[in-house]
């Protein structure tokens, strides 16, 4: 068997200590909420993100960057790893399914 990475999603709501513990690769996926968007370096707690659904904004998806999905899984394809990708569905988000 080939060695492989993990790859998911930004919203796979996966503790950022087991993500770095496992070595996972993080796909942003991004939101807007409240006109402002969500994805890279900003971010919302679960509770500020439910915080503000509460209080009446609503948010949005969008798909993630078709560039940067690439060339995170070019990165670890020349390094000789396969990838298993756990994605947010299609039919829910913004979010593409990649084969």
């Amino acid at each position: 068997m080939k060695d492989f990475v993990i790859t998911a999603d930004s919203n796979c709501d996966l503790l950022p200590e087991f993500i770095k513990e496992k070595n996972i690769g993080i796909i942003p996926h991004y939101y807007d909420i409240d006109g402002i968007t969500y994805g890279d370096e900003i971010n919302l707690t679960p509770k500020e993100f439910y915080d503000k659904m509460r209080a009446g904004f609503m948010p949005t998806t969008m798909a993630s960057n078709p560039a940067v999905i690439r060339e995170t899984f070019q990165n670890y394809v020349n390094q000789g790893l396969d990838v298993l990708h756990i994605s947010f569905s299609s039919a829910l988000s913004g979010g593409i399914a990649m084969s």
